[in-house]
């Protein structure tokens, strides 16, 4: 008897998110596109995440969870479901975020299979945990006017440029596999070099103009480690040459707006004495490397 594969893998990477976790499974469980894989990787969580994940598991066999015996960060567990993928698409779930609509995967993967697109996406909406307010106009809102789509069709990336916003995506599984597409091993800003590599590759996508991803804020303090902010800066700097050697002005520019934000951060938590080498060494880094290109 030949075994069906599921259209869609959602992956969902978990640590730590017990309060959140069964609002954000609950909803992926509700989609109308019933034949989906929901992969959920236990990130080694402290708390009662891992039970929760296992009891929709027992109540759907849809469910898949993986167990990691210590803490490899998000983007280790987000590459070990990409590996245990068996679906033609693939889309990405954070563990304390949901969808808007019992429709949203149904429609994006319509609209990827329907118009041959590698990867296809739409709006986001965000959840501020501390009024209740839930966003999803991002018109005229700077960098974060990249979370509104105008209208419905292909967007060639170049015209676009965009780094924000990578879960309210769907992507073709043989895009990434073929092409080695993968979540680089940082503590933060990981998710924009995953997403850039992952467009560049595609050159285009479809685009839906209503929200299809909720991403909640302002629900724990927020916090930057000095490891984190060594990774953000990494980051960034892999991005900007990435951009330069694309001829992606526009990137360029977020990317700058984004380093001096976290240059910005660094100073308020009080890390004042390493400013002058934090100022100097990425930009430093950056000249070097473009040089090469």
């Amino acid at each position: 008897m030949e075994v069906r594969m599921p259209l869609v893998s959602i992956i969902v990477p978990v640590h730590d998110t017990g309060r959140y976790v069964a609002e954000c499974l609950a909803s992926i469980e509700r989609q109308t596109l019933r034949d989906i894989e929901i992969i959920c990787i236990d990130d080694a969580s402290t708390d009662d995440s891992l039970a929760i994940c296992r009891a929709f598991a027992e109540g759907d066999d849809r469910f898949v969870v993986v167990s990691l015996q210590r803490n490899e960060g998000a983007s280790a567990a987000r590459n070990h479901g990409l590996d245990a993928a068996r679906s033609e698409y693939v889309l990405f779930m954070d563990a304390d975020d949901w969808y808007p609509s019992d429709t949203t995967v149904e429609r994006l993967y319509r609209a990827a299979v329907e118009h041959g697109a590698l990867i296809a996406g739409g709006q986001m909406a965000e959840y501020d945990s501390t009024t209740g307010a839930l966003r999803t106009d991002y018109r005229d809102a700077g960098h974060l006017s990249l979370y509104h789509f105008a209208g419905e069709g292909f967007i060639d990336y170049r015209d676009w440029q965009g780094d924000l916003g990578y879960t309210r995506f769907i992507y073709k599984t043989s895009l990434l596999r073929d092409n080695n597409i993968r979540f680089p091993a940082l503590t933060c800003y990981e998710d924009p070099l995953f997403f850039v590599k992952a467009m560049l590759a595609a050159g285009r996508f479809y685009a839906i103009p209503e929200p299809v991803y909720c991403y909640r804020i302002n629900y724990k303090p927020a916090k930057l480690t000095d490891q984190a902010f060594e990774d953000a800066k990494e980051s960034i700097v892999e991005l900007l040459v990435i951009a330069h050697q694309n001829g992606l002005e526009q990137l360029k520019a977020w990317l700058v707006e984004s380093m001096q934000w976290y240059f910005a951060y660094n100073i308020l938590n009080s890390r004042a004495y390493k400013l002058g080498e934090a100022l100097v060494a990425p930009y430093r880094k950056v000249v070097e490397l473009l040089k090469g290109c």
